[in-house]
């Protein structure tokens, strides 16, 4: 699940694709996908770039979304 994901190994352009996520209009086949990722397949090299990622430049409800979301 989501909760579950290993947000540490995501590269730059999958972070900034979540950050710019719309969250409220994802359908539930799109979110199952989401959370069937196997984000665990991507290279260790990539871990640093979500500790570099402005999470601020997401719209508030975005971020109430991604508060909500399960």
């Amino acid at each position: 699940m989501l909760n579950e994901t290993d947000w540490l190994a995501l590269n730059d352009a999958e972070a900034l694709t979540l950050a710019e996520t719309d969250w409220l209009r994802l359908n539930d086949a799109e979110v199952l996908a989401l959370a069937e990722t196997d984000w665990l397949k991507l290279i260790d090299a990539e871990a640093d770039s979500l500790v570099e990622t402005d999470w601020m430049v997401l719209n508030e409800v975005e971020a109430d979304s991604l508060a909500e979301t399960d």
